[in-house]
């Protein structure tokens, strides 16, 4: 199953996805106020990422990253926010 394209289908599923990040090591960071488009945005792999949505309610992403934590939630997949070395 994908993730999901617009941001009110990801509006009912962030306070698990939220829960879901922090059981797998990722930070919850403050959302900027100066940045109303944005979701939520969280510390994993040692870098800042970023779910938002642009004015026509269309999720995006900081990177590649933040689409595959949300593609391996929807999927129950396996995913970690440490670093492994």
């Amino acid at each position: 199953m994908k993730a999901p394209v617009l941001a009110e289908q990801f509006w009912p599923m962030l306070p698990a996805f939220k829960n879901w990040l922090r059981e797998r090591g990722a930070t919850l960071l403050l959302l900027a106020p100066d940045q109303p488009l944005e979701i939520l945005r969280f510390i994993a792999h040692d870098n800042i990422h970023t779910i938002g949505r642009n004015k026509h309610g269309k999720l995006n992403y900081t990177n590649a990253p933040a689409k595959a934590a949300l593609t391996a939630f929807v999927n129950n997949a396996p995913w970690s926010a440490v670093v492994t070395r």
